[in-house]
């Protein structure tokens, strides 16, 4: 009898057993209930444990995600008790890292717009320490960190069976949640932000995809579904009145010859103002949808 399996579970079994050599770290997929995102490869190089960076990867990204929801006035916040986390072949030198972590929507001011983790790849996770991390952090340019009230609300250790232990942190940021403050007399109405949703198709050509995108000019807090012959970008027309807005400007980056990512690098380089970008490829051509700062 001849089984049959597919790429992925041929990965996902040589992992379970410490076979898997080629490091693979997957842009993280997120959408208005939530980010999720997988690494397969070895647990430790010479840059350390990269296996457990891709805490970092999915970490970034949900909180870049929550911000965009908060602007579009979809108001939500990480559901600790749903976050799920799997590390096939963890302690054997490779291993398969997914994760997922859902959204709940609540109200504007119960809305987080910063996220974070403190976790440990064998050993228990140092999370008074990363507090303090954070709530000591001032960006360059201000006089206070981003926690709105420095109020941190912190998830249940997470652990897998293998032993990656994880302590997930969220919070409201002070730039954007000011009005919410305890401090202040109390919630400040904004406007209901309009927004405009978008398809773009590009037929398959990449440069069509790449015109399309400038053509749009100025985009407020975008946000995109991506389909295999169209991209749909949901932002706003206007910043409304009290609320806090991202401008940018979106163009398609690629490459035929298997060069994309030096491409990227290229226009990152030359761009001071680059922001973002999203893998996304148009048949045997591969690219990344960019957005740059306006």
């Amino acid at each position: 009898m001849k089984l049959v399996i597919t790429e992925n579970e041929k990965k996902n079994i040589l992992g379970m057993y410490g076979l898997v050599v080629e490091q693979v770290s997957e842009q993280p997929i997120c959408s208005n209930s939530g980010c999720k995102g997988k690494y397969s490869g070895p647990e430790f190089n010479n840059q350390g444990d990269i296996a457990h960076q891709y805490s970092n990867t999915i970490t970034q990204s949900v909180s870049k995600k929550l911000k965009e929801l908060y602007g579009l006035g979809d108001y939500s916040k990480v559901n600790f008790d749903g976050i799920v986390m799997s590390t096939k072949g963890m302690g054997s030198g490779n291993v398969v890292y997914e994760i997922e972590i859902p959204f709940i929507s609540t109200s504007k001011c119960e809305a987080m717009t910063g996220f974070a983790h403190v976790g440990g790849w064998g050993h228990s996770p140092e999370l008074n320490k990363r507090k303090r991390e954070i709530l000591s952090y001032i960006p360059k340019g201000e006089s206070e960190n981003m926690v709105l009230d420095d109020e941190l609300y912190v998830s249940e250790l997470k652990k897998t069976k293998e032993g990656l232990e994880e302590y997930f942190i969220q919070w409201k940021n002070r730039k954007l949640q000011s009005d919410c403050s305890s401090d202040t007399s109390g919630e400040i109405e904004t406007e209901q932000p309009n927004k405009k949703t978008e398809i773009i198709d590009h037929n398959g050509d990449p440069n069509v995809l790449r015109k399309k995108l400038k053509e749009m000019g100025i985009t407020i807090n975008p946000s995109f579904s991506v389909n295999k012959d169209s991209i749909e970008i949901t932002h706003l027309t206007e910043c409304p009145k009290g609320g806090n807005c991202f401008k940018n400007r979106l163009s398609y980056v690629f490459s035929d010859m298997g060069e994309e990512r030096e491409v990227l690098n290229k226009v990152k380089k030359a761009n001071s103002n680059f922001e973002s970008s999203l893998p996304y490829n148009i048949g045997n051509v591969k690219g990344f949808i960019v957005s740059f700062w306006e």
